[in-house]
């Protein structure tokens, strides 16, 4: 599942040229009463992973730099986020509820070079949610960093101080994907569904 991969993005290229038509996020959201359901194969999401770590690159992001996404659980959180790896950057997750002074306090501390989604009046540069729907006619983007590099710089809740960066890299997190894949019985096939109700900017994520 992993032996070729390098770049945790590299995951969803794999699934793409396994299954590509098979159902990678189904997004779910609610207006009144009424819940839509917008289904995403894994090749759309791969193409529209290209297309954000694409946009991030002409935006100016260079491998290692800090991208924080806040954005709200859901197909354009992962987007967001598999394009920041792809694109070489840092993953720096935030809650879209968060207050203005913890999300610059992420900003500051991180050094970030520009936020996705929400800026909630950060003092940074801000791009808005990427596009998820993008078409099938999408150049690849080729994937930079891997092993050691850093991917994700996850802080902590701050409940014990202030909040503090984690470290986490493209092998550290393919190993985790690793062991999981390893579980007999599986705990999850590529014939299930999960259901994420947990934020996935936090830990679980």
């Amino acid at each position: 599942m992993t032996a070729s991969a390098r770049n945790i993005a590299d995951l969803v290229r794999a699934s793409a040229h396994r299954g590509p038509k098979h159902v990678a996020l189904v997004d779910v959201t609610t207006t009144g009463d009424q819940p839509t359901a917008n289904s995403y194969t894994w090749a759309e999401v791969d193409a529209a992973v290209d297309v954000e770590a694409r946009r991030l690159a002409r935006a100016g992001v260079e491998p290692g730099d800090r991208v924080v996404v806040r954005l709200p659980t859901g197909a354009a959180f992962c987007v967001a986020v598999f394009g920041v790896l792809r694109a070489g950057g840092v993953l720096v997750p935030a809650g879209p509820g968060q207050p203005t002074r913890e999300v610059q306090r992420l900003v500051t501390d991180s050094g970030a070079k520009l936020l996705v989604g929400d800026g909630g009046g950060a003092d940074v540069e801000v791009l808005p949610a990427p596009a998820v729907e993008v078409g099938a006619d999408v150049e690849e983007f080729a994937a930079i960093g891997s092993g050691e590099d850093l991917a994700v710089l996850g802080y902590t809740s701050g409940t014990s101080g202030s909040p503090r960066g984690a470290m986490l890299s493209h092998r550290a997190l393919l190993a985790n994907v690793e062991q999981c894949a390893s579980l007999r019985p599986a705990p999850v096939t590529a014939g299930d569904r999960v259901l994420l109700a947990l934020p996935l900017f936090h830990v679980y994520g």
